[in-house]
């Protein structure tokens, strides 16, 4: 009981609202602003060393700013409620993978923002979620601005794994544009020795822009 009165006076002291819309009494992605998110379906193009892709939402509109609002706002509550999105998409194949994996961040940009978006996406689902598997071992320059190659050149050996000889990985992410950054992280666990590594991003862009 006395736990449900602190709820209870947190509620009113704090009430809650869309993360987005920013409406009071709303869940943290209401309904009229999940609606404005478009659903993507798997990229155009193939993401090299990725076996198997699939995106959401289109990187624009309420599900563009969803993703900014979780990574740059720190809306926490976001990332649980966008990552049962993601997992509606992938839900049927979770059963072909050993792990899945979320992207890493760097140590330092850890600090910074106190958590990982893509790890937060993944928080309550029905598999084994592997944190241990891939690290970020070097700290790289945004990508925005960046074209392919040099997007791909700044992220070389800035992923490292452990062995994962013969395991099926499912990697997953905030964003997918490029597909840079999942193609490190494909090559990192490759050299590990996996098997199969697919990728699932809550948003995306076409590929081979």
């Amino acid at each position: 009981m006395r736990v449900e009165m602190i709820a209870h006076a947190l509620d009113w002291v704090y009430p809650p609202r869309c993360g987005l819309c920013g409406r009071i009494g709303e869940p943290p992605a209401c309904p009229e602003c999940v609606a404005d998110m478009h659903s993507n379906g798997s990229p155009a193009a193939p993401v090299p060393l990725v076996d198997r892709c699939w995106v959401r939402f289109d990187y624009t509109a309420r599900a563009a700013q969803a993703v900014r609002r979780l990574k740059f706002d720190r809306v926490t509550s976001l990332g649980p409620v966008l990552g049962q999105f993601l997992l509606a998409e992938v839900r049927g194949v979770l059963g072909d993978f050993d792990a899945v994996v979320p992207v890493p961040i760097h140590a330092m940009r850890w600090i910074e923002r106190g958590f990982n978006q893509a790890e937060s996406l993944t928080k309550g689902w029905p598999c084994r979620v592997d944190l241990s598997v891939l690290r970020r071992i070097k700290r790289t320059r945004p990508q925005v601005g960046l074209s392919q190659a040099e997007r791909l050149s700044n992220l070389q050996g800035a992923f490292s794994a452990r062995n994962v000889k013969g395991s099926r990985i499912l990697l997953v992410d905030d964003v997918i544009t490029s597909g840079a950054t999942m193609t490190a992280c494909a090559d990192a666990l490759r050299k590990a020795g996996a098997r199969v590594v697919s990728a699932a991003a809550l948003c995306g862009e076409k590929l081979g822009d």
